[in-house]
């Protein structure tokens, strides 16, 4: 397990470009035998229990026949599954289970809370470290971003939003790049993120690209973002433009059964909106499919066709 913790941190400075702090691990009385649970800054975000001497035969299609064992959900993705005894394993994986150990179960768990979690583990030192190394190489670029046009805290709030969406802040030249020729317009943390964004857009793009050059990807109907802007337009004006909430679980159902869609393509569920309206969806989107990313047109690369799997409306 220990071994498994140490690779999760190597993993996520390669694929975030955060440095996880070290993973206590210890003992809890207070515990039922065999369950854990993961705490973030001293809060629990995360919890499971484990069945001694039995391996876990996860159903991850959803279709596999039923086979002797205990029923349960798996920790980290809810998925259904069985506890099964060490001799049904060959059996379980003939019949479409993934069957996993305990070590896997618990490292492939903390991997998703730490993903999920990742901006909240992103403060002011771990930020001016990742400057520094920057430093080392281009001093002048970070003397006249930190703290000429932005203070550090406002480039910290900058690298949250960033992580927070799953983008990786390993390119500390580009988004600094980004953050000096923009910030002599706005200091708004969240107008600079967006426009970090599209300086990032390579990087995005290479992520959901597919094995045949295409990006595919959900986008709205047009119906549907002439609602959304009217709305914006009325919050901007202070004169309402809350949305109907029944309209708002519409739409994330509609975006949740078009997610499923992405299987047969063999590709990352995607959803792409206009620029203006970009923040708006990952707000609308966000509680039901916390993990599905939402980027702009202008993120994706000019020479990477876009295959539109579904469009959402109204």
């Amino acid at each position: 397990m220990l071994d498994r913790v140490s690779k999760l941190r190597h993993e996520m400075a390669r694929e975030l470009g955060i440095v996880v702090p070290p993973v206590h691990v210890s003992d809890d009385l207070a515990l039922d035998a065999g369950a854990y649970r993961i705490n973030v800054l001293g809060v629990e975000v995360g919890k499971g229990e484990l069945a001694a001497g039995r391996l876990l035969a996860i159903d991850a299609s959803g279709s596999a026949p039923p086979i002797e064992g205990e029923r349960t959900l798996d920790p980290t993705f809810g998925m259904p599954a069985f506890w099964i005894a060490e001799r049904d394993r060959e059996l379980a994986e003939a019949l479409g289970y993934a069957v996993v150990e305990h070590a896997t179960i618990l490292a492939t768990h903390l991997g998703e809370i730490v993903r999920t979690h990742a901006h909240r583990l992103l403060g002011r030192q771990e930020a001016q470290q990742l400057i520094d190394v920057l430093a080392r190489t281009s001093p002048k670029l970070v003397d006249d971003v930190v703290p000429t046009l932005l203070s550090l805290g406002d480039v910290v709030r900058i690298l949250r939003n960033l992580v927070k969406e799953g983008i990786s802040i390993r390119d500390m030249r580009s988004i600094l790049e980004a953050i000096g020729e923009i910030a002599t317009q706005t200091k708004d943390p969240e107008q600079l993120t967006e426009m970090v964004r599209e300086r990032l857009g390579p990087q995005i793009t290479s992520r959901y690209r597919s094995n045949d050059g295409v990006v595919n990807a959900v986008t709205l109907e047009p119906r549907l973002e002439q609602i959304l802007r009217a709305s914006l337009t009325e919050i901007a004006k202070g004169t309402g433009g809350a949305l109907d909430p029944d309209l708002l679980r519409q739409v994330a159902a509609n975006a949740e059964a078009a997610v499923s869609k992405f299987g047969v393509h063999g590709a990352l569920p995607l959803v792409v909106a206009a620029p203006d309206l970009r923040r708006y969806v990952r707000a609308i989107l966000e509680r039901k499919l916390p993990q599905l990313p939402v980027v702009s047109f202008r993120e994706i690369e000019a020479n990477a066709p876009l295959r539109v799997i579904e469009r959402l409306a109204a």
